[in-house]
């Protein structure tokens, strides 16, 4: 983790006498962790007001082309794409330093989800589960919210609607629901300077960065965007990923 260890060490005072008694008692503190410099699962600049301490929670959204446009994921520190059943995709978006009043909408938790989540956290909001993943979560000692036992962490946009897009999740009342005990993630992950290695990126794969990465279009969307062909979307992405990975390496 970020941060430095000091370690006081507390000398005792010598005495004039020679009997080893009349010395004091060594006196000594615990080392205490200093607080991240940086946000440990972005390395960013921590936002004005956040206890960097704090735990993180995941929460489960919902990729359907019904969802869309989704809230929250933008405020998230790390988002995970899934492939679930029939090909389609959803979201594990992980909330640290960012926080979102709303973030949604909120579908059911997966067998591998304990896997994603639980470098970075315990607390893990969703929509339900069958039984082999409740008893998968239940195993790995997560922290299981939904909008049965969520209370108003959980709540209906359009109010009073049953609809299966329709749930949403405040992250920060979702985090009050956690243990206290609970503690924040370590840093995992080395960053580098992505910012300058996008910037020297050439136009046209910063791009198609741009539009398949930071927009989250699909190669198809990237390409009518972009006015070029499917094939060269995809060979543009790759040679950018081969330039990014040499440079953050």
């Amino acid at each position: 983790m970020a941060g430095v260890l000091l370690l006081v060490l507390g000398m005792a005072a010598c005495s004039d006498s020679d009997d080893p008694q009349a010395a004091g008692p060594e006196e000594s503190s615990s080392p205490e962790p200093a607080e991240p410099a940086v946000c440990p699962v972005t390395g960013e600049a921590i936002p004005k007001g956040i206890k960097v301490t704090r735990p993180a929670v995941a929460i489960k959204i919902e990729n359907s082309p019904e969802a869309r446009p989704q809230s929250g994921l933008e405020k998230a520190d790390l988002v995970y794409e899934e492939l679930v059943e029939g090909g389609i995709t959803r979201f594990m978006a992980i909330f640290h330093c960012g926080e979102s009043s709303k973030v949604g909408p909120i579908r059911s938790a997966r067998f591998d989800d304990p896997q994603l989540a639980l470098p970075f956290t315990r607390v893990l909001g969703f929509s339900g589960a069958n039984s082999i993943v409740e008893r998968e979560l239940k195993k790995n000692k997560l922290v299981a919210l939904d909008e049965e036992n969520g209370g108003q962490a959980f709540f209906r946009d359009p109010l009073g609607s049953t609809d299966v897009h329709s749930l949403f999740s405040n992250t920060e009342k979702v985090r009050a629901r956690a243990p206290k005990k609970l503690e924040a993630p370590e840093q995992i992950f080395e960053f580098g300077d992505l910012a300058g290695a996008l910037a020297r990126l050439s136009p046209e794969l910063r791009a198609v960065v741009q539009a398949t990465v930071l927009d989250g279009l699909t190669t198809r969307e990237a390409a009518q965007l972009l006015g070029i062909p499917s094939g060269t979307v995809k060979t543009r992405m790759m040679r950018a990923r081969a330039q990014l990975r040499e440079e953050l390496t």
